[in-house]
């Protein structure tokens, strides 16, 4: 059973081999825990020892790569959160959410064409990953196409009509085009 918030995958295991399972899931949990207090340093530890422990865990190189991301704007932190992300997919090439996050570094990076692939790919595993709905949308938004990035927030909303991101970048397409009252009742449903 896997569960998304925030990025970050919450996995849970089901089969123990000589306690060390209980012990993994442990660090991913601390790790997990950190990352969402802001911890960066001290999740990136947890999520190490569990892959000392079972270094054939996709979820755990994903959300390392999370924490490489948080840590740093600079190109060798991305650089170390696409590795991640290739271990990741290594191990599972069907991790949906290894290719939204390359999506999400690419464009980070300014290399649109490979943030629109790797979506496409997360997209094609899982046409539900409203994270990699999001990033194409922006993806379309930065190439000036409003309709196809439109298109996308709408398919993320209506997956999860909570997701802010979505929401914001309605609100921006909405605002830019002079749709004000749409941009103001969208603003509604986020606050």
């Amino acid at each position: 059973m896997i569960f998304l918030y925030s990025g970050l995958v919450f996995c849970e295991l089901t089969v123990e081999v000589d306690g060390k399972a209980d012990v993994e899931m442990e660090y991913i949990q601390k790790g997990n825990d950190l990352y969402l207090q802001g911890k960066y340093k001290e999740a990136e530890e947890m999520y190490k020892r569990a892959l000392e422990i079972n270094p054939k865990n996709d979820k755990t190189f994903v959300n390392l790569g999370h924490v490489y991301q948080e840590l740093g704007q600079d190109k060798k932190m991305y650089r170390k959160a696409e590795e991640m992300q290739n271990e990741a997919l290594e191990i599972n090439p069907k991790n949906d959410d290894a290719y939204s996050t390359l999506g999400s570094i690419y464009q980070a990076l300014g290399k649109a064409k490979e943030a629109d692939e790797m979506c496409r790919k997360a997209l094609e595993i899982n046409p539900k990953n409203t994270r990699a709905l999001y990033i194409l949308g922006n993806a379309f938004l930065a190439q000036g196409k409003s309709k196809e990035a439109e298109e996308m927030y709408r398919k993320a909303l209506e997956i999860n009509p909570k997701n802010e991101n979505a929401c914001k970048g309605l609100v921006n397409i909405y605002w830019s085009g002079g749709r004000k009252k749409e941009a103001e009742e969208m603003c509604k449903k986020v606050l």
